[in-house]
């Protein structure tokens, strides 16, 4: 609408710059956000299913599962369809596709294109993908000067565009959220995190929420490091520690980190009871039930959003727990009893 809010908002420009493009009023430019959102949740879905087909993997079903539950992906369009979380997923799983199928020579253009878009879009995510890429050419390929040295100028290109983008006009921020200096937003929300035990505990519950057991669990096998595809746990952690550090939503911003770590903890894993339960509870623990009718507060319900109170949370934590122990004797007497069929069938 022409209007420039206060950062990071004004340097993610890219997309609300090609929706100015279109006849937008104050009705429509929601509409617009929200079938833009909505086509790149299709494609989104296109892209993964692509990719586990390229890999001969089976578990493509249980990924879309994941996030058809997930808050942040269907639940964000309908409350949020001006953000742009979805794209940026998008983009950051195209690049770490490319790089998957090593076709990033010949997609050169297409790899710079990217980065140039994400630097407009999420304005971290450029430097942690090809950080994490030469990081990871460091430590398996150091003999390869010349793919190190790829990757090196991909990063360089990465801080550059980076750095224009923060380049953009801005205004002040408004009294009621933090100076989003990078230094003043480390200092507020670790202030923020530590000024009281509620606090605390809050946070930690919203991390564990946002990278769900499915992304905890994978976040712990840091041998994938090593993998000839370690680079996207790299992003993945990278993504997850810059998140902490710059506070906010903390569920919403590991949504990102959760996909990818998703994406490496299904790829090529045989699906057993130990994973369908880890999959179960990290659905639970989003609280699939929970609605919105139209008020603000239920909208935060529905998300976890850090500015709630306490007591929410730890309604929310004795909802989960027992929700669990439910799941957990359902599943444990229904694996029981396939476990027998399998044994009689022999």
């Amino acid at each position: 609408m022409g209007e420039i809010v206060f950062e990071p908002y004004s340097r993610r420009t890219f997309l609300p710059k090609l929706i100015s493009y279109l006849p937008v009023t104050n009705e429509s430019v929601y509409q617009y956000f929200y079938f833009f959102n909505l086509f790149v949740i299709i494609v989104t879905v296109v892209v993964l299913f692509w990719f586990f087909l390229s890999q001969k993997s089976r578990n493509f079903i249980y990924l879309v599962i994941l996030l058809i539950f997930n808050p942040n992906f269907l639940r964000m369009l309908e409350s949020m369809p001006v953000m742009l979380d979805l794209f940026a997923l998008l983009l950051t799983l195209l690049y770490i596709f490319i790089y998957y199928s090593d076709k990033q020579k010949k997609l050169l253009v297409i790899l710079i294109s990217i980065i140039t878009i994400l630097a407009f879009t999420r304005e971290n995510l450029p430097i942690l993908i090809t950080f994490s890429i030469f990081i990871h050419s460091l430590l398996i390929n150091f003999r390869n000067l010349k793919q190190i040295l790829f990757n090196l100028l991909i990063l360089i290109y990465a801080i550059f565009v980076t750095f224009v983008s923060f380049k953009q006009p801005s205004i002040k921020a408004p009294n009621y959220v933090p100076d989003t200096e990078i230094n003043n937003v480390l200092i507020f929300w670790f202030k923020d995190i530590i000024t009281s035990s509620d606090n605390f505990f809050r946070f930690f519950y919203l991390l564990i929420i946002g990278l769900g057991f499915v992304g905890i669990i994978s976040l712990f096998n840091w041998k994938q490091i090593f993998g000839a595809h370690g680079y996207i746990y790299l992003f993945s952690f990278f993504s997850v520690v810059s998140g902490i550090l710059l506070g906010g939503d903390t569920a919403r911003i590991m949504f990102i980190p959760f996909v990818t770590l998703s994406i490496i903890y299904l790829i090529d894993k045989k699906i057993n009871s130990a994973s369908v339960l880890l999959i179960g509870l990290t659905i639970i623990s989003w609280n699939p039930l929970q609605y919105s009718d139209g008020s603000e507060t239920s909208y935060l319900l529905m998300y976890g959003q850090r500015y709630l109170d306490f007591a929410v949370y730890e309604q929310q934590l004795s909802q989960l727990v027992l929700s669990g122990i439910i799941y957990f004797m359902i599943f444990l007497v229904i694996d029981s009893v396939l476990g027998y069929l399998r044994y009689q069938k022999k």
